[in-house]
């Protein structure tokens, strides 16, 4: 309905329109088509909430306790910033990237170590097949499952199964998703620049995941050099990515990106909105904390990527007020 009849271009994909267009469809045949638009962008975005309820739930049962999912969801709905993402009206993406970021703390808790593997690469493979803006939280996650089969050999189906669900999703979901225009060589959404990037880098965790490799140094060499193909890759294939992906002018950098609300650090926003964001810190501390307390055990690597997540976050707030919601719910 933008631009008709030619329809404006997005910098994401219409993966998250799907539940838009199955509600419209149901209902469209008994309350007309106003009607059923308006069903749909009232209960559209609960669905990505229904999705983080699950994925942070999972994650407090795997890590916390049997019943920790109750105090989870209580504290998630409290938190204002992040609720905002999943009102109703809202139908944009961010609900579903900050859905599928809860999913990826599920797979990194989940202690059949093939599963949660698959499970965070279909979970970064469709977010970002939504849009770049979670790519620094996905290649923590990434780095993460890598470590965990550098410290244990017993890790090597979590990295497999990374690897699958991050190489198959992403081109599944780029041939199904993508469009025309992001057929072109573009830097800040899925098109061939991080399609290639990422085929490369779920290749090459397949590849170590399935030989036995009996050095930890050995292990950490191959990661290592994993990373800088991957990087070397990006910085020879794709030179004109390297940097900020939004590849803007100065002019317009100046006189509007730096100027969108969200875009702004999080001290420059008003009291109230800092000091509901700063209770972020209490969820920082706490996976440290967390992380100490496991560090013998088998959920200490989890704790320890959730930990690097919390403080990744947590930082980013001080650059740009978007990555609140994400770190808040990271925190819980």
């Amino acid at each position: 309905r933008l631009d008709p009849p030619h329809g404006a271009n997005m910098h994401w994909s219409h993966l998250v329109d799907l539940p838009i267009v199955g509600i419209i469809l149901l209902t469209k045949p008994f309350f007309g088509e106003l009607m059923a638009e308006r069903i749909a962008v009232s209960i559209a975005p609960l669905f990505p909430l229904g999705v983080a309820l699950v994925g942070l739930g999972l994650t407090a049962r795997r890590l916390v306790a049997p019943g920790a999912h109750l105090l989870a969801a209580g504290i998630m709905l409290c938190f204002v910033t992040a609720m905002t993402m999943f009102m109703p009206l809202r139908i944009d993406h961010h609900g579903w990237q900050l859905a599928l970021l809860m999913i990826i703390l599920a797979g990194l808790s989940d202690p059949i170590a093939f599963r949660g593997g698959l499970t965070v690469g279909l979970a970064s493979a469709l977010s970002l097949v939504i849009g770049l803006e979670t790519l620094p939280w996905l290649a923590i996650s990434g780095a993460g499952i890598a470590l965990r089969w550098v410290i244990s050999m017993d890790q090597s189906p979590r990295l497999r199964g990374y690897g699958v669900g991050l190489g198959g999703g992403i081109a599944l979901g780029f041939l199904i998703f993508s469009s025309r225009d992001n057929w072109v060589a573009r830097c800040d959404a899925l098109t061939p620049v991080w399609l290639s990037v990422m085929l490369v880098a779920s290749a090459l965790m397949v590849l170590a995941g399935s030989w036995r490799v009996e050095s930890r140094n050995m292990r950490l060499l191959l990661v290592a050099a994993s990373g800088v193909i991957v990087a070397g890759f990006l910085a020879t294939a794709w030179p004109q990515c390297v940097g900020r992906p939004e590849q803007i002018s100065p002019e317009l950098e100046r006189l509007w990106f730096n100027n969108i609300s969200e875009v702004k650090p999080i001290y420059t926003r008003n009291w109230p909105t800092i000091l509901s964001t700063s209770v972020l810190v209490i969820g920082l501390l706490g996976s440290f904390w967390a992380l100490w307390t496991h560090r013998k055990d088998e959920r200490g690597a989890a704790w320890a990527t959730i930990a690097l997540l919390s403080l990744g976050s947590g930082l980013l707030v001080l650059w740009q007020a978007r990555a609140a919601p994400s770190a808040l719910l990271f925190s819980v």
